[in-house]
């Protein structure tokens, strides 16, 4: 596991919390986590499952999603390579994380974990500073939410949308112009716009009754700004 090159990538990615660690804990943490593979709109933790587990993202794109109990969905935070996911928490802090496109993930075995925290004060340093970009990610997500202009309010709309549908390699949302623009809260023509400045870009392509995400790194990187804008790799053109 030490010598994976994913994991490499990361350990080397300032500011992840493999990088924190100190030498010796990362490598006992990395003697028994184990790799998991994860197809785009599969769940990678389910709300209940993340009580208990955690991970790092090692390849893809994945997202934390809040649900109602009518099945909306909110989502919380993007999670893009060097990023952790799930927690330790009680379920009132919990969400399901999600795939957006093909993730591996590095699951870290939680009873280490809490073992190396209790053990090394450095290790539960870098869990705090992993806790503090947590928080400032869903800071900015709530932002966002609430002042966000109509292109990032788009783009939130579309990820949350096309992350079920994984279609042919690339994400689709089944929704069309009027149906995004209630989304949102805005008139069909303002939607319109939005798409053809995201298509002038290469992020998008339209067809009828749905909307292909050509680029997801880049429509979450719309979403949440104060995120590293860390390229993802996506299915070559069809």
């Amino acid at each position: 596991m030490h010598d994976h090159a994913l994991v490499r990538a990361v350990e080397a990615q300032e500011g992840t919390f493999l990088a924190a660690l100190p030498v010796d804990a990362r490598e006992r943490l990395l003697a028994d986590a184990v790799l998991v593979e994860v197809q785009p709109g599969a769940p990678i933790f389910s709300a209940s499952e993340a009580t208990d587990r955690t991970g790092i993202i090692l390849r893809g794109l994945a997202r934390t999603h809040l649900s109602s109990g009518d099945g909306r969905r909110l989502s919380v935070r993007f999670a893009r390579p060097g990023t952790m996911i799930g927690s330790m928490t009680d379920s009132r802090g919990a969400v399901s994380v999600q795939a957006v496109l093909a993730c591996t993930v590095l699951e870290l075995n939680a009873v280490t974990l809490r073992q190396l925290i209790t053990e090394d004060g450095r290790v539960g340093l870098a869990l705090v500073a992993e806790v503090v970009r947590r928080l400032q990610d869903t800071y900015a997500t709530l932002a966002g939410n609430t002042f966000g202009s109509m292109r990032e309010r788009v783009a939130r709309q579309l990820l949350d949308l096309a992350t079920e549908t994984p279609h042919a390699g690339w994400l689709v949302a089944p929704i069309t112009q009027q149906g995004l623009a209630d989304g949102v809260g805005t008139v069909r023509e303002v939607v319109a716009r939005v798409l053809r400045e995201f298509r002038s870009e290469g992020l998008i392509s339209t067809t009828d009754g749905s909307i292909e995400i050509r680029d997801p790194a880049a429509m979450a990187a719309i979403v949440g700004r104060s995120l590293p804008n860390v390229r993802v790799a996506v299915p070559a053109s069809r």
